[in-house]
Order: C-alpha cells, then sequence, then structure tokens
C-alpha cells in the first residue's frame, strides 16, 4: 500500500507501477500489487465528518481496505503525512503490515537529558556534506516553505473555502508546492491541470483539516536506515 498527502495523489505511483509490478525476469527480483489509495478528504474520497479524525483513524481506513481487498499481509509506503499513517499502521496492525518505507524520516538533535552519550557522540561528529546538504534544506524549508502548515493547522476551513471559490487560487497553492518539493522535475501542463482538477473536483477543504487534526499526537520512534 502507498499513502500520499496533498497535494498529492494517487498519480504519483503510476511511473512506478512498470517496476514494482514486473520489476524482471529475474528469479530473485520479486513483484508486488499496488494498493495507492486516496485517503479521506483526499482525492476522490470523500471528507471526513467529525473533529479528531487523526492518525489513528486514518491507518485503522487503510488497514480495513487492505483486509477487505484480501491481503492479510502487507508492506506500506508514505510520504509527508502518509509515513505517519504507514508507521502508525505498523504500529498499531503489526501482525499485518510486515514492513514499512518511508521517504520523509524526522529528526531532532538528541538531548543531553534523554540520551546523553548521543548528545556527546552527536556534539562531536562533524556532519558529512550530504547531511549539510540536507540540513540546509530542512532550514530553507522552516524559514520559506512551510507557512502552509500554520493556516492548515489552525485554520483549515477559512483557507478550504478560499481555495474551492476559486480554481485559479488552488492552481497557485498546488503548484507552489510541485516546484518546491520535486528537485527540479520538469512538470508538463497537463500533469499539473490533471493534479489541480483532482482537487477541484473533490472539494479540496477535507484535504485541509488532516493537520490540524493530527499536529498534536506522537508516533513512536523510528530507525532510519539510508540507503545510496
Amino acid at each position: 500500500m502507498a499513502t500520499f498527502l496533498g497535494p498529492g495523489n494517487f498519480l504519483e505511483v503510476t511511473k512506478l507501477l512498470p517496476l514494482l509490478a514486473a520489476p524482471g525476469s529475474g528469479k530473485s527480483t520479486p513483484a508486488f500489487h499496488i494498493v495507492a489509495p486516496s485517503i479521506p478528504g483526499f482525492g476522490f474520497s470523500e471528507g471526513t465528518k467529525k473533529k479528531g479524525f487523526g492518525l489513528a483513524q486514518y491507518a485503522e481506513t487503510c488497514h480495513k481496505l487492505m483486509r477487505k481487498l484480501g491481503y492479510e499481509k502487507y508492506v506500506t509506503q508514505g510520504g509527508d503525512w502518509g509515513s505517519m499513517i504507514t508507521r502508525t499502521m505498523g504500529k498499531l496492525y503489526s501482525e499485518s503490515c510486515v514492513a514499512s518505507h518511508i521517504n520523509l524520516p524526522r529528526g531532532m538533535k538528541p538531548s543531553f537529558f534523554s540520551n546523553p552519550i548521543l548528545a556527546i557522540q552527536h556534539f562531536l561528529t562533524p556532519y558529512s556534506e550530504t547531511e549539510k546538504k540536507g540540513l540546509g534544506r530542512t532550514q530553507w524549508f522552516l524559514q520559506q516553505g512551510s507557512g502552509y502548515r500554520v493556516l492548515q493547522g489552525t485554520k483549515p476551513q477559512t483557507l478550504g473555502y478560499a481555495l474551492a471559490d476559486s480554481p485559479v487560487g488552488l492552481l497557485a497553492w498546488i503548484y507552489e508546492k510541485l516546484h518546491d518539493w520535486t528537485d527540479n522535475y520538469e512538470w508538463t501542463p497537463e500533469e499539473i491541470l490533471t493534479w489541480v482538477s483532482i482537487y477541484i473536483g473533490s472539494r479540496p477543504q477535507g484535504s485541509l483539516r488532516l493537520n490540524e487534526s493530527t499536529m498534536k499526537q506522537r508516533t513512536r520512534p523510528l530507525m532510519v536506515s539510508i540507503v545510496p
């Protein structure tokens, strides 16, 4: 199962389908069934009706979908809030969710109070060039690219009315993220209009409430492996 969050959608997986569903003729290369749902409030899925529909509820919805489709065991992939949903599925439904892959690991500097040995190690070990670039990108995002989180985390309904009323406003809102978050990917006009059309046709208000519902929820600790 692959989960995607706004302004993403199920179209993100289409270019990966040939690689995952039929990766090659070698016996050691596995093939997968791919389920890429629109979670509640996103894409073509109906929005939530009650406050407090957070990570546990999204995870439950995705888990029940996989079981209803006949998958007793599955692996998950998630980006953005999808990474949080993926982690929550692994925590709550470990008997079914046997492995997870995320592309949004988050980490904080170790504290001298919670882990003094690791904090000393972090203080004495210089960052690699790759880590410096990643830290710089993170700082750029926090300083210049994260204003949307404040809006969606505090006044999502107000923003939702504006985006639902103005297709041009919705286009600007989504295209800004597509431009800033995709490492110079060359978007075609057809791709951009398709992505925006999905949200126009499904009422964008529902996709804006997830931040408000989940910002105060915690997830379990995560061990991260970096694969070159």
